[in-house]
C-alpha cells in the first residue's frame, strides 16, 4: 500500500477560521514519522488551495465560489490518487473539503463505496434547513443529492462536483454523533437503510456489539471499499481541544483506541473483502489550541487503525 498525503488548507466551510492550519500541525506532530514508523510508503502531494480569498456571502451557502473551486481541486487530486492504485489520505480543512474528497471516491468506486462518517455531527443540513448556512454541515446532504428546492448553488454542486452514482443510505454511516438538528434526526430516523450510532449507542452497547452490527450491515449492503472521514470533534474537547464546533461527552481516548483497534481488524479480516479507499482527516485548528494534544491523539487514531493494513494479502 502506498499513502498519499493529500494536504487540505481550506477553512472557510465552518464557522471559525484556522483549520487550514490542520495539515501542517499534523506533519509537524509527526505524521511522516507514522508512515514510516508502520512501513507504509507514502507520497506527499503539493496541498491545495484556495484561489478565492475574498468574503463572500451568499443567502444559501456561504463562500460557495471559493468552496467549488477548492472541491473540484481536491476531486481531481483524490480522482488521481486511485487511479495510481494509492490510498488518499487527505489532512486539514474543516468537513466541507469531504465533498471534494469523497466525490473523487464515488467517481472511482460507484455504488461498492461506503463512507464512515466519525463525528459529533451527521453534516445532512441542506442550505434550505441549514440555520448557518455553513458548507462543513452539508457535505453528507450533497453525496446523498438531498433536494434543496429553488437553490441553483446547491444544484450547481449536484451537477458538476457530485458524480451521478450518489451516496446511497445503504452506504452511509455514522459512528458518535452527539449533536444532530432536527431535520437530520428526522432524516436518519426515516431511512432504516443507513448505520447511525450516537455516542450514548455505543457506550449501551460496547465496541464489540456495534462493530459486529456494523459487519452484518455493510454485508447486507455489499460494501467492498470503505472511505472514512474522521472529524477531530468525534472526540471529547478534553482530548481534543483544537476544534472550532466542541461537543461535550466526546471519545475517550480508550473509545479512540478501541474505534481504531475495530476497523483495523475489519479492514485486516480477508473473509470480508472490504479495502481501505481513502480518509479525511479534518477539523483539527491549532489556532485555538496549540499544546498539541488533539494532534497526539490523532496520531494515535491512525497508527491504531494502519496497523499491518498495508501487509493484507
Amino acid at each position: 500500500m502506498t499513502v498519499d498525503i493529500i494536504g487540505a488548507t481550506y477553512d472557510k466551510g465552518g464557522r471559525a477560521r484556522g483549520a487550514k492550519y490542520g495539515y501542517e500541525s499534523l506533519l509537524r506532530a509527526g505524521l511522516k514519522d507514522l508512515f514510516r514508523d508502520l512501513h507504509i510508503s507514502y507520497e506527499t502531494k503539493d496541498p491545495i488551495h484556495s484561489l478565492l480569498d475574498e468574503e463572500q456571502f451568499d443567502a444559501n451557502i456561504k463562500h460557495f465560489n471559493a468552496a467549488f473551486s477548492f472541491a473540484c481541486d481536491l476531486k481531481k487530486q483524490v480522482v488521481s490518487s486511485l487511479e495510481n492504485k494509492n490510498v488518499p489520505i487527505v489532512v486539514g480543512g474543516d468537513h466541507s473539503i469531504a465533498l471534494g474528497s469523497v466525490s473523487g471516491a464515488l467517481e472511482k468506486k460507484g455504488s461498492s463505496l461506503g463512507v464512515l462518517w466519525i463525528d459529533a455531527h451527521p453534516d445532512l443540513n441542506t442550505p434550505q434547513v441549514s440555520p448557518s448556512k455553513n458548507l462543513h454541515g452539508m457535505p453528507v446532504a450533497a453525496l446523498m443529492g438531498l433536494d434543496s428546492k429553488d437553490c441553483d448553488l446547491w444544484s450547481q454542486l449536484m451537477e458538476d462536483i457530485v458524480p451521478k452514482t450518489k451516496l446511497s443510505p445503504c452506504r452511509m454511516a455514522w459512528m458518535g454523533l452527539r449533536d444532530l438538528d432536527e431535520f437530520e434526526t428526522s432524516f436518519i430516523h426515516k431511512n432504516e437503510d443507513v448505520f447511525a450510532k450516537t455516542k450514548s449507542d455505543i457506550e449501551k452497547m460496547g465496541w464489540e456489539s456495534c462493530f459486529k452490527e456494523y459487519r452484518k450491515w455493510l454485508e447486507k449492503y455489499n460494501t467492498e471499499h470503505l472511505w472514512i472521514s474522521f472529524d477531530i470533534d468525534s472526540m471529547d474537547p478534553s482530548i481534543a481541544p483544537a476544534t472550532g464546533t466542541p461537543v461535550e461527552d466526546g471519545f475517550t481516548v480508550e473509545d479512540i483506541r478501541n474505534l481504531a483497534c475495530m476497523l483495523n481488524h475489519l479492514l485486516l479480516d480477508s473473509s470480508k473483502q472490504i479495502s481501505l479507499c481513502g480518509m479525511d482527516i479534518v477539523e483539527i485548528n491549532p489556532t485555538i489550541d496549540a499544546s498539541g494534544e488533539t494532534e497526539k491523539h490523532t496520531l494515535m487514531f491512525l497508527k491504531e487503525l494502519l496497523q499491518n493494513v498495508n501487509r493484507k494479502s
